[in-house]
């Protein structure tokens, strides 16, 4: 899932667009929500300095990719007139979640379309760091990947459609599946999905729902939070049924591959590494990426 992150300057039509978006998200049976900028600031106060604005949308970024991990859409309709501080959300969400839409309004129509007086107030000094007036307005870099743009003036409706296709692309990229017990996921696993994002495909990691077991110790909670610190948004996890086969037609579509690994890490092994850990030897932090060593020490 992604979040498209909304930039513009005060009264764009950023709040406009983004609920013509999210009508046609669910028209599309998709899971969405929308998380203004203005109305989490009703609920937890701010200021409008560079480093308030970003512990505002730091904050709003970690929730943004919470949802994304659970298979919901977020727009997120904030101004963000610094790019240091939206490039932070975008590590944060993750760049392969993070969709950057510029709502593209001049300030003088910003001005016209604005009901609350606030452009003329800060006109009259009577509001400090507005964007467009007495703050800059940082323009996105509009050839930059992940980069959508609209421009003033625009039907609404049309250009929903066309970011909403847009964000939709990534699900149309080829996926792998990678089948595991994970218990626990290490290097040798790593090296095996790594391929895939190398080459810019949706990883997909299947959990198999084992029984807890002195050989299956750690729960798919345990190993989709293993996972999730080792690489963000950047995979997605599920967990599946203990299958004990994979069975499959002639031409059905797709490959299955055997992929190999290094004679370095050939020989790692979670059993080794579980009796590491049983001995209270720490050389299975070595083993392992270091998302699921800081994990699991917690757990220990």
């Amino acid at each position: 899932m992604q979040t498209i992150w909304m930039t513009g300057m005060s009264q764009s039509g950023k709040t406009t667009l983004a609920n013509a978006i999210e009508q046609e998200m669910i028209s599309r049976g998709m899971k969405v929500e929308i998380f203004d900028g203005d109305r989490m600031r009703g609920v937890v106060p701010t200021g409008f300095d560079f480093d308030s604005i970003k512990d505002h949308c730091k904050r709003l970024a970690l929730q943004c990719s919470y949802m994304n991990r659970y298979g919901i859409y977020v727009i997120a309709s904030v101004i963000v007139p610094f790019d240091a501080i939206r490039e932070a959300c975008k590590e944060i969400i993750s760049p392969e979640r993070f969709s950057l839409l510029f709502v593209d309004t001049p300030a003088e129509q910003c001005a016209i379309n604005d009901k609350k007086g606030l452009w003329a107030l800060a006109k009259e000094g009577k509001i400090t760091n507005f964007a467009g007036v007495n703050v800059p307005f940082e323009q996105p870099d509009l050839s930059a990947p992940g980069v959508l743009h609209t421009t003033w003036p625009r039907d609404i409706k049309e250009e929903a459609i066309r970011i909403v296709d847009g964000v939709e692309a990534h699900r149309k990229r080829p996926a792998s599946l990678f089948i595991g017990r994970w218990q626990p996921f290490h290097n040798g696993h790593a090296h095996i999905i790594q391929g895939a994002l190398d080459e810019s495909k949706r990883a997909i990691i299947g959990v198999r729902d084992m029984p807890r077991s002195e050989s299956d110790p750690y729960s798919f909670e345990i190993i989709e939070r293993c996972l999730w610190r080792t690489y963000g948004n950047q995979i997605e996890v599920m967990s599946i049924p203990d299958i004990e086969s994979i069975n499959i037609g002639r031409n059905v579509g797709y490959d299955v591959n055997e992929v190999h690994v290094p004679e370095d890490i050939k020989g790692i092994s979670a059993t080794a590494i579980r009796q590491n850990m049983k001995e209270g030897n720490s050389e299975w932090r070595d083993y392992v990426p270091r998302g699921v060593a800081d994990t699991l020490s917690a757990i220990v």
